[in-house]
């Protein structure tokens, strides 16, 4: 999806209901992207990632864990399609991502690991 298109909002898939940061929040409200999360409620990790797979088409980003998404690799990048640009996870490590297919599609990849730093 190309940054330079005003009529496109970019869709930012987020695997944690609970952890949507006050800025997606704010740009969700403002209309500058479509932030979303699964529906309220404690899913077990089966669950998000058929929930995950179903948001993926379309989808410019896509937040994830280890523990809700055991892994994620060429299946659900060819879901997302080209549109996808970036993958980050809500961990220190990368092991449950695929890195060098992310990398061979021009798919960025980045952790939170500074955030278990504080």
């Amino acid at each position: 999806m190309p940054a330079t298109d005003p009529d496109v909002v970019p869709r930012v898939v987020n695997t944690f209901h609970d952890h949507p940061s006050m800025l997606l929040r704010a740009a969700h409200a403002a209309g500058l992207i479509q932030h979303v999360t699964p529906p309220t409620g404690s899913m077990a990790s089966v669950e998000v990632a058929a929930w995950l797979k179903a948001q993926l088409p379309g989808a410019s980003a896509a937040m994830i864990g280890p523990l809700n998404v055991q892994r994620f690799g060429k299946d659900e990048l060819d879901i997302a399609g080209p549109s996808l640009r970036v993958v980050t996870t809500f961990s220190v490590g990368f092991d449950h991502i695929d890195v060098p297919e992310c990398t061979k599609r021009g798919v960025k990849v980045a952790n939170s690991a500074s955030m278990f730093l504080a």
